[in-house]
Order: structure tokens, then sequence, then C-alpha cells
């Protein structure tokens, strides 16, 4: 089953950090998306992070930075949310407009 990671992974066969793809058993799965740490994806190709972005660059700056940084991309707006609330005082307007983008992305991939 493929997955959309909401935080960084590792076993001792592979890691993968929060808004990255992967192809993984379905149990396994099945397991990360009832936690909460992934969700399911029924893309045939994944849409890969660019390169040049970090999880602390894609939420430094001001919010209308970050928001454009993004991009609309929800897996982008799914690291982004991470590394923001990370942060000792996450903004809300901040976390609020990548939750939206998440939210949005879910419904695209519903329909």
């Amino acid at each position: 089953m493929r997955i959309l990671l909401h935080a960084t992974y590792a076993t001792p066969d592979r890691r993968a950090n929060a808004g990255e793809t992967l192809d993984i058993p379905d149990d396994e799965a099945a397991q990360l998306i009832a936690g909460g740490y992934a969700s399911g994806i029924d893309d045939p190709e994944p849409r890969r992070r660019r390169p040049s972005d970090t999880d602390e660059d894609l939420s430094k700056g001001t919010v209308d930075e970050v928001i454009a940084r993004v991009d609309g991309n929800p897996e982008l707006a799914a690291v982004a949310l991470t590394a923001e609330q990370a942060k000792r005082h996450p903004r809300k307007t901040l976390v609020e407009a990548l939750g939206e983008i998440l939210a949005t992305g879910e419904e695209a991939e519903e329909e």
C-alpha cells in the first residue's frame, strides 16, 4: 500500500521523513494510518518533494512566504506543518493555513 507520512518513520530496513510517500506492506501501512502517522494514497505515481526543501526551510519566513513555498502541495504542507508544530511557539495562522491545504488535498483524493 502507498502511504503519505505525517511523521518521520524508521525501521531496520527503511527510513523516511514526513511528507514522503512509501510503498509498504498493507498491515504495516494500516498500523501507521490507524496511529495517525500516515494516510493512504491511491496515486500510482507519488509526488516527490523538491530536493531543495528541508523540513526547516519549509517553515521559515512569513506565513505568506511559507504558503507560497508549499504552493498548494499537500505533501509539502504536511512537512511544513510538522516543522511548524515542533516549534516552541507555532504560528496559529500558519498552522490553520497548512491544515486547510491538507484538508483540500484529502478532499481531492476522495473524489
